[in-house]
């Protein structure tokens, strides 16, 4: 019997001292001393008298840690036998279903004779450390399997901004090999004009890790790659060592974004600016004038005639002539800051957006008329063509891009109207016009359903006679803000709106009903002739309704007249010739109005059945100047020689009516025998004479 109580007060001073568990063994594996860690550990009742046990014994205490302690005998054994000092791991399994892990040590003591003397077992709990290792190294194949395996080009730098490590995502991006790079700068990749904009990301993500921008670096091979780079701080025991970079190659993306750009805001057919583009610079340049004592010019370009190309040659060498346009318009403007703009069709705007005088403006005016002045050739053919420019300018900051465009628009059609192949400023006179042009357009559309409208009647004066040979009915408007409202201001208006044709379709049926009234009452009647514009004869229903509105009236032709400008005959010959036969067939007169201010053609006077020749009342006021009496005589002349008559618009005065019949004009018209009077003084007239 071994006398255990030799051990016991050496024993117990020292593992109760102990924070790691500690039981000593005898030779034959009884229990000598345990510390209460120990007993903790196989949860062994405090109470137990473990002393004199073996492992397999304790088991009867702690069912469920039997195995655990069987284990251990186990264990023992094989150290008795290496016959040193062994350090293991061991894993007890625990009743919550988890483990826990223990650093041990056990030390064998042997008697001299070798004889097994005591086992000493020392063990620490490590399963918190244990696991915090498993965290750890886990972390660490998580980096790595991210590092390595991202599909991102992912590096990290040191402090002084050089590569530390990077993956193959990035090895390929730059197209270096990681050892070319480790140790080197950053700014070894990055393209010239981004380097300060890494320096700058770099010294901010050290500080915040949400921060990226897109830059470009120049690969191995010189080529540029357009990247997204994200950098984050790296932090090791609360102490930044570093960067992480996370690169995106966006090489494609831009390339898209330049595509989806340059149609957003550039016209396809000939590359230059379009009307989003252009609305956009105009208000940046006007938001400059805030800052600047200067001003901003836009010159609205558009061609003249340009319709006449399309329908004649296609649209396909339209489009050829518009690309030449565009050419011819950048060798105008001489600034990087000045835009051209294809707003469509064949309309184009300059925008110079620092002036300081109109000297400047007109000066690019000039060179782009100039430019028109070459020929241009499409399809091996030599055509001339002009434009019309309109100028607007401000300095006003509170300006809008549409006012402005609006109106250089607006001057612009002020230089076609002027003749085209010029180029008008914007002014507030013009816009008042225009503003009274777009009343009266807007007005016209209700006049006829108010009935604001009404016929005056001047007289047509027999030379010889005096007497009343016929009448020209003269259309007035009565508008009830406006007033009297001058036919050279809303007929002109009515032609380009296409409301000319309704409003001569409303004198057309006035005049048949006021000669049917006036023969209904027996009143003397004379022919009536009344003004068709060039719009109303080319509408292909104009003989048509004529022919309804005699029909419902009962009403002969021979009693109407028609005036017709040279311009409304020879833009459709054909047409022109067959309309007027046809009026001629209901006994409808025909006059040639305005005669010789526009074609003067004589061709048509052969072709056509032409009544009458009506002198413009511009030679009848300068017959006193010679060459206008030549051109008064001249046209009498041919009139007679073709069996026509000849009428004078615009007599005033007696002695243009003398010199009138001294010339053989047949018939007079004007304030010297009477100005245009209502109905009720017209059938005076009639029936009393003048």
């Amino acid at each position: 019997m071994i006398n255990h109580e030799s051990y016991l007060p050496t024993l117990e001073c020292f593992i109760h001292t102990l924070p790691d568990f500690i039981n000593v063994k005898d030779g034959q594996g009884r229990w000598i001393e345990a510390n209460a860690v120990a007993l903790d550990v196989f949860h062994l009742p405090r109470d137990v008298d473990y002393r004199g046990k073996r492992d397999s014994e304790l088991a009867a205490f702690t069912p469920f840690f039997a195995e655990s302690l069987q284990f251990c005998e186990v264990t023992d054994e094989q150290v008795w036998k290496d016959g040193q000092v062994v350090r293991g791991r061991e894993e007890i399994p625990q009743p919550d279903g988890g483990v826990r892990v223990f650093d041990t040590i056990k030390v064998p003591l042997f008697h001299e004779d070798g004889s097994r003397k005591l086992l000493i077992v020392i063990g620490r709990d490590i399963t918190e450390h244990d696991r915090a290792h498993h965290e750890l190294e886990e972390s660490k194949q998580r980096y790595r399997s991210l590092f390595y395996n991202s599909p991102n080009a992912v590096f990290s730098l040191d402090l002084n901004r050089n590569f530390s490590s990077l993956n193959s995502k990035m090895v390929a991006l730059c197209g270096y090999e990681a050892d070319e790079l480790i140790g080197k700068p950053f700014s070894t990749i990055v393209s010239e004009e981004c380097q300060s904009d890494a320096v700058k990301l770099h010294r901010v993500a050290l500080e915040d890790p949400s921060q990226s921008i897109e830059l470009s670096i120049r690969r191995k091979d010189a080529k540029i790659v357009d990247i997204n780079l994200y950098e984050m701080p790296i932090v090791v025991n609360s102490e930044t060592i570093g960067v992480y970079g996370v690169a995106k190659d966006i090489s494609d993306q831009k390339r898209s974004e330049q595509i989806i750009h340059h149609m957003a805001f550039y016209d396809t057919l000939t590359g230059l600016a379009n009307r989003a583009l252009l609305t956009k610079t105009i208000e940046d340049a006007i938001e400059d004038l805030r800052h600047h004592d200067r001003s901003l010019a836009l010159l609205f370009l558009d061609l003249d005639n340009f319709k006449s190309l399309n329908d004649t040659k296609g649209h396909s060498v339209g489009d050829q002539f518009l690309k030449q346009v565009a050419e011819r318009l950048r060798t105008c403007v001489s600034s990087t800051k000045d835009l051209i703009c294809r707003l469509g069709g064949d309309e184009f705007v300059v925008l110079l957006p620092t002036v300081t005088n109109c000297t400047e403006v007109r000066n690019v005016a000039c060179k782009i008329l100039n430019s028109f002045e070459k020929p241009w050739y499409l399809e091996d053919e030599k055509l001339v063509f002009t434009a019309s420019v309109g100028i607007a300018m401000t300095s006003d900051s509170h300006q809008s891009a549409e006012r402005l465009i609006r109106n250089a628009d607006i001057a612009m059609y002020e230089a076609k109207r002027k003749g085209k192949n010029t180029y008008q400023y914007f002014d507030q006179k013009l816009n008042e016009r225009i503003h009274r042009r777009f009343e009266i357009e807007k007005s016209l559309r209700r006049a006829l359903e108010c009935e604001e409208f009404k016929l005056l009647f001047q007289p047509q004066i027999d030379t010889v006679t005096k007497a009343i040979t016929g009448a020209e009915a003269l259309i007035r408007w009565e508008h009830p803000e406006l007033g009297l409202v001058s036919p050279g201001e809303f007929i002109d208006v009515a032609e380009d709106s296409g409301l000319i044709v309704p409003i001569g379709k409303w004198v057309i049926r006035e005049v048949c009903a006021y000669i049917k009234k006036w023969i209904d009452a027996g009143v003397p009647l004379v022919r009536v002739s009344l003004n068709v514009s060039p719009r109303q004869f080319q509408d292909e229903n104009f003989v048509d309704y004529f022919t309804q509105v005699l029909s419902e009236t009962r009403v002969s032709g021979k009693w109407i007249g028609v005036e017709i400008t040279e311009c409304g005959i020879i833009q459709d010959v054909q047409y022109a010739q067959k309309t007027i036969m046809e009026l001629r067939k209901m006994g409808i007169a025909i006059d040639i109005d305005d005669f010789g201010t526009g074609y003067s053609s004589f061709s048509y006077l052969m072709d056509f059945p032409v009544d009458k020749i009506k002198i413009d009342q511009a030679f009848v006021k300068d017959m006193h100047i010679e060459k206008a009496g030549a051109i008064v005589k001249s046209v009498i002349s041919l009139a007679h020689n073709l069996n026509m008559l000849s009428i004078a618009e615009g007599v005033e005065t007696e002695k243009q009516s003398t010199l009138l019949a001294s010339y053989g004009c047949d018939e007079q018209q004007g304030y010297f025998f009477h100005g245009p009077v209502d109905e009720v003084e017209f059938i005076g007239l009639l029936t009393s004479g003048l």
